[in-house]
């Protein structure tokens, strides 16, 4: 907004109506928004923001509730083809805690659209509403509202994840990254990877002889001296490259040793004493990194499974609804690839899709809500590979590692804090 159209008095306060130059508009001077203050002291505080026109509002949640993610907001619908943003931001700074974009109008009477949001740092925010003008994409109206969030309370992430250490699984510090202690005791051979937590239980695969290995787990709990229990082994010929757990399905991803063989790939699920097996006659197409469980079925349909689906130059975040044996839909339709190459993708217990993408310049964290609509929710300047990625169950902090072994914890807002563990760390789970 660059003009003060008017300034007029309310009870108790000032009403601020701001406008610019809309090119939809004949080039002439719109009332964007009018701002509501009231003074305190020798200042004056903003409380709010509504349409001048009387066009766009916001009918809940009422100004100054209390919400808890993801919250639902509503509002009369109006005009035609209106692109608005919502945007949950804190009151005292330029945090943005969750956004989403939807289009109104053409006859709907009232819009109603869902907002994720990370755990908020203070306990005041601000829900923000911005219909964008189809002339030339800036703001025709604007409304603000203050919310409150609950619970308000800093960040706390796990207090400890997992990786491996000496070809032993380890638990690790999230504050600093320092090893505390060994899990596993040491295996005739080595070749401990990819750890994942699932329950109480950390899965590993561990290498077995040429072109032998097995899916193992163990109990976060285990004192440096279990051997592992074995879950899964592949069929002879191959091996597991990959793999995803979550509750009762347990999917490995089996690649043959020789390039000769048909198929080169397998994707096996075991579920509930049943199975699915989804061949790859050649490669590509083929699933790059770990693939994970989406347990959040869409529209009552069955879980699913989503991996990044490599398919030459390019390829797509698959996702495969197990047992009906179809072909795979585009689990988040506005990611670009051409943007970003996915290297590691993770699932949280709300549905929502994390995947690190390597850009060439930087790491992106984005996250795909169930409306598959990507957000980047942080970003490591660079040109470092994502290795691995793992989110909390509710979404609330990130572990991001690269294939130099560095690593990163994110807390749900602000910048990733680089930890310091005293070896490179390429897989990590919490």
């Amino acid at each position: 907004m660059n003009r003060v159209i008017s300034v007029a008095d309310e009870s108790g306060g000032k009403v601020v109506t701001l406008g610019r130059v809309l090119q939809g508009e004949g080039n002439n001077l719109f009332a964007v928004t009018s701002v509501h203050l009231t003074p305190y002291e020798k200042s004056w505080i903003v409380t709010g923001a509504t349409d001048p026109n009387s066009y766009m509002s916001i009918s809940s949640p009422a100004p100054g509730s209390t919400i808890i993610t993801p919250v639902t907001v509503t509002g009369p619908g109006f005009g035609q083809d209106e692109g608005i943003q919502l945007d949950i931001r804190d009151a005292t700074s330029d945090t943005s805690y969750g956004s989403t974009h939807f289009t109104t109008g053409n006859g709907i009477e009232q819009w109603s659209e869902g907002i994720s949001f990370n755990r908020p740092s203070t306990p005041i925010g601000v829900l923000v509403a911005v219909d964008s003008s189809n002339a030339d994409g800036g703001p025709a109206r604007i409304v603000a509202q203050q919310v409150l969030f609950s619970p308000a309370q800093p960040n706390q992430p796990p207090p400890y994840f997992y990786a491996v250490k000496n070809d032993r699984i380890t638990k690790f510090a999230s504050r600093t990254g320092q090893e505390i202690q060994y899990l596993t005791a040491p295996q005739p051979g080595g070749g401990i990877s990819d750890p994942q937590l699932s329950g109480t239980d950390i899965y590993y695969i561990q290498a077995a002889g040429t072109c032998a290995n097995a899916l193992m787990k163990v109990p976060a709990s285990a004192d440096g001296s279990a051997a592992g229990e074995s879950v899964a082994s592949p069929d002879n010929g191959y091996l597991i490259t990959a793999f995803a757990v979550a509750g009762p399905y347990v999917t490995t991803v089996q690649t043959a040793c020789d390039p000769a063989r048909s198929p080169q790939a397998r994707l096996v699920t075991q579920a509930n004493g049943g199975g699915d097996i989804i061949s790859f006659n050649s490669l590509p197409p083929e699933i790059v990194g770990d693939p994970s469980w989406n347990l959040v079925p869409e529209a009552g349909g069955p879980p699913a499974l989503d991996a990044f689906l490599r398919t030459g130059n390019g390829g797509y975040i698959a996702r495969y609804a197990y047992s009906e044996n179809q072909t795979p839909t585009n689990a988040c339709p506005g990611l670009d690839v051409n943007s970003g190459l996915p290297q590691a993708l993770e699932v949280d217990a709300n549905g929502d899709l994390w995947v690190a993408l390597q850009t060439g310049s930087s790491m992106d964290v984005v996250r795909c809500g169930a409306k598959g609509k990507p957000k980047t929710e942080f970003a490591i300047p660079g040109q470092d590979q994502p290795a691995d990625i793992d989110v909390t169950s509710d979404g609330s902090a990130v572990l991001l590692t690269d294939n130099n072994g560095k690593i990163w914890r994110w807390d749900g807002s602000g910048n990733p804090t680089p930890l310091s563990p005293s070896l490179p760390l390429t897989h990590v789970t919490w």
